[in-house]
Formats: structure tokens, sequence, C-alpha cells
């Protein structure tokens, strides 16, 4: 099993991650607490493009995309050489086709917390 980041929205305030919580009422009942005091949610997978062309910048990047992904330089060859973002040098954009936004472009960026992140689009 392989394990990688998951956004969770923050509290405004504290800062803290907000997923459910036996504490949280399993996210004020929107999952159902089990009786191991962990909380089950239901789900829906769907596989959209977060972009389909260049994004505007970090920002955006990362109020859209919440899956992580591996670092690209482990699938080999498989990833072109990482693009620089036109106008924001921090961030690095990898394609599986030269200059195709596609489901398996990984962006390269740093988060809220300075941290680098691997998101797939």
């Amino acid at each position: 099993m392989n394990y990688f980041n998951l956004h969770w929205p923050r509290d405004p305030f504290v800062g803290d991650e907000l997923f459910p919580t036996i504490d949280n009422n399993c996210a004020n009942e929107t999952c159902i607490e089990q009786d191991d005091w962990t909380c089950l949610c239901d789900i829906t997978i769907t596989d959209e493009v977060g972009f389909s062309a260049e994004p505007a910048d970090a920002d955006t990047i990362l109020s859209t995309l919440t899956v992580g992904a591996f670092e690209p330089e482990l699938f080999g060859s498989d990833y072109a050489t990482g693009v620089t973002h036109s106008s924001d040098s921090s961030i690095t954009i990898y394609h599986k086709v030269v200059g195709v936004y596609a489901l398996d472009t990984i962006f390269k960026l740093s988060d809220e917390f300075g941290e680098t992140i691997y998101l797939k689009n």
C-alpha cells in the first residue's frame, strides 16, 4: 500500500485540517460513527482534469487540485522533463505527452507551509 497527502479544508481560526473524527461528531454527522471510534464516510470518485491549459498561479492549483502524486522521476522515462510555469518559476509541470494537460499531468509546487508537494491534474 502507498500513502500520499490529501489536502483537507482548514479551520480558518485554528488552522487545523477539517476531516471527520469522533471529536467533531464525524463531520457533524456527514459520516457514520463506527463501533471502533472511527468514522465511515460515503465517497464518490471522479476522474476529471483540473486544468486543460496552464493554470494562472499556485493559488489556483492549490484550490483546484486535491489528489497528491508521486515524484515524476519515480516513473522513469514515462514523463517528459518538467516545464517551468510561464509566470511562476517555483511551479514545475510534468506531462506524459509534451504540452498536453491530461489526468496524468503532475504539478510540483510549494504548499502554504513552504513544503514541496506534487499534485495530480
